[in-house]
């Protein structure tokens, strides 16, 4: 995978995958020569807007018209997966449980004084 042809960096960080049991910390490098990926796997961590990610190097080495591109590749990459290996959602993934829904009233008749004063509930 090319990145930006002209980005070379490695970049370490910790991910911590708390939904496994006992939860698993582990330590990442993600290495990318002349824009190539050549050892690690990019996630939230390396590529996100934090200090030190691949989008921050790409925009302080190279600009703001290099992080475009690189995010509009990557973008690209994005969707081409999921065109080919699919990802579905069903009505039921979109309906709130009653507990998260009692939650939601609550927080809107708390704040309700924007909408009349009464809420919605």
């Amino acid at each position: 995978m090319c990145v930006v042809y002209y980005v070379s960096c490695i970049m370490h960080h910790v991910s911590t995958h708390a939904h496994t049991s006992p939860p698993l910390v582990l330590r990442t490098q993600v290495l990318v020569q002349n824009g190539d990926l050549v050892t690690g796997t990019l996630c939230k961590k390396s590529l996100g807007t934090s200090g030190g990610s691949l989008i921050h190097i790409i925009w302080l080495e190279h600009g703001p018209e290099a992080a475009r591109a690189f995010l509009s590749q990557y973008q690209y990459l994005t969707n081409y997966w999921l065109l080919h290996h699919g990802f579905s959602l069903g009505i039921g993934d979109t309906v709130a449980d009653p507990k998260t829904m009692n939650l939601i009233n609550d927080i809107i008749n708390k704040v309700g004084v924007g909408w009349g004063g009464g809420g919605w509930a």
